[in-house]
Formats: C-alpha cells, structure tokens, sequence
C-alpha cells in the first residue's frame, strides 16, 4: 500500500517545492513508483521549474481534474524519461509521474471561485489520491501545497499519512507553524496524520560554523605562520534548537538541511540531486527520504 506525502509550510520562501521535487525524483531513483502533484493552485510554480524540459505543454491540468472537466490520465505526465536524461548516472529505476496546476490567472481566478463547488472539488481530490495509490500502484504520492491555511492544503493535510512542515529559523515561521499545527494538524491526528518539521536553510554552509582568525603566536611579521580556529558565537547547537522548536510547535524534527546558496539560486534547482549525486543536497535529502521510510515503516507496524 502507498503512502501518501505532504509538504506544507505557513507561509511561502521556505524552500518545500525545492525539497519536494528533489525527494520525488531521488524516491523514483530508489525504483519507487511516485507521482508529484503541485498543489500550490493559487501560485504555482512546479512547471515552470520543467519547463523546456518536458516534450510540450500538458493538454489538461490539475485544475481540470479538480473542475471536473478530465480524468486523472489527462493531466498526468510521466517525465521519468526526462529526470533519466538528468541523472548522470542513469540510474532512474521506478518512475516519476507529475500533475501541474496552470500558471494560467485564467485558472487560478477559476480555483479561487470554488466556492458553489467545492464539494465536487474535494470529493474528486480525495478520489485523486485512492486512485493514484490503489488503481495507478503508487508507492509515494507527494503533494506540494499550497502555503498557509488555504482550501486544498487544509483537506491535502486530511488525508495524507505524513505532514512535512518546512520552516525557515525565525520567529515568524515557527510562530505560523505553530498556528498550522494548532487549527489543521491536531484535528487530523486522531484520523492517523502523523507530523514533522523540515528545518531548512539553516545557517552552517555558507557561513562557516566556525570563524577563522589569524594569530601570530611567535611572530608578529608573520601573522600567517599560525591559525587559530575560534568559536563562532552564534553557532547553532542542534541538540538545543531541536529542543526547542519542539516546545514552540509540539512536533519532533525530522531533519535540518543546511543553507546552500548554490542550490538557492539554481533556476534548475529540483534537478541538483541527480545532477550533483556527491553535493551534500543531495545526501541531505537522502537523509530526509530514511527518515520517511522509518518513519512509514513505523506507522505500519502500529
């Protein structure tokens, strides 16, 4: 039986559509059968991250589905051939299916007036998941949300088995995902939804953990002849943030992923993973996928 996956944050710029994207393609690389849905409808972005690297535009889209009009094959796209192309070592074993929301404001006008249908939307949302995991044989269903306390996320959050909050280090993240955790996520555990944080960009690859200092210890004409590694002050203690962020939102962490600039600004950046299988992203997010996989492997034995 598959799982199904959310990533949610309280507010956008976190960096989930980045994290989301490069565990689907590294669980396909596993040879899991997954399938990506962005179901950011508000402000999607997923596509244009693939853009000029699928084939051609998709006919129908995940608003289609939503709205009634297409069925589930229609709007799917398998781009397992075009992350293959990507991966130096070609080593995609299972697949990766795709399901865009149109950047369209046509469309996204259109989803924000669901209001006289939204009973039909969130009957055909629900639908979408035990189709893809019963009828489609998916082992990871991944959803990336929309941001905040909106519509989808709200019911994409009901009836997923894992919540990945992915939070940026400050106080208006943990103060927002507190609020998500207190007005959406509660409500759901009893129904079996099981809650993480995703700490991400945190401070420790750009800037060092430590500062380095030169010190002359025997020479003052020669101050580079000895180094002195000192301490920086405002270095992260993980035991303690961990602690921390536990008490501010009540959820274990499930993994921090270090700032990378490198992978910030990449336009490509869903890609790093296969492109750059030795950048510590990518093992990072190996770590991520672990977690999950336990994670997952707990709640069956339950």
């Amino acid at each position: 039986m598959g799982s199904c996956i959310a990533f949610h944050s309280y507010k956008g710029g976190t960096g989930k559509t980045t994290l989301s994207t490069n565990i689907a393609v590294l669980l396909a690389k596993k040879g899991y059968n997954v399938t990506l849905i962005d179901l950011d409808v508000y402000a999607p972005s997923l596509f244009s991250y693939f853009a000029g690297k699928i084939s051609k535009l998709p006919n129908k889209w995940l608003n289609d589905y939503l709205l009634g009009s297409c069925q589930i094959d229609d709007f799917l796209i398998d781009i397992t051939s075009t992350i293959r192309n990507h991966d130096i070592n070609k080593e995609i074993a299972g697949k990766l299916h795709v399901g865009f929301s149109s950047p369209s404001t046509e469309y996204i006008i259109k989803m924000d007036q669901l209001q006289t249908i939204k009973a039909k939307a969130i009957s055909r949302f629900v639908s979408l998941k035990d189709q893809l995991i019963i009828d489609k044989s998916a082992d990871y269903v991944i959803f990336d949300t929309s941001p905040g306390l909106r519509f989808f996320a709200i019911n994409a959050i009901a009836i997923t088995d894992i919540v990945l909050l992915v939070l940026k280090m400050g106080d208006m993240d943990i103060a927002g995902t507190r609020t998500i955790v207190t007005d959406i996520i509660e409500p759901f555990r009893t129904e079996g939804t099981d809650a993480f944080l995703l700490l991400n960009r945190v401070k420790g690859y750009c800037i060092p953990d430590v500062l380095t200092t030169i010190v002359d210890n025997d020479n003052e004409n020669n101050p580079h002849r000895h180094l002195t590694m000192v301490p920086d002050p405002e270095q992260i203690n993980m035991s303690d943030l961990e602690k921390y962020l536990k008490e501010e939102t009540t959820l274990d962490l499930l993994r921090s992923v270090p700032c990378y600039c490198d992978i910030q600004f990449s336009k490509r950046e869903f890609l790093t993973s296969l492109t750059y299988p030795n950048h510590p992203f990518t093992a990072e997010m190996n770590n991520i996928i672990i977690g999950l996989e336990n994670k997952i492997n707990e709640k069956s034995r339950q």
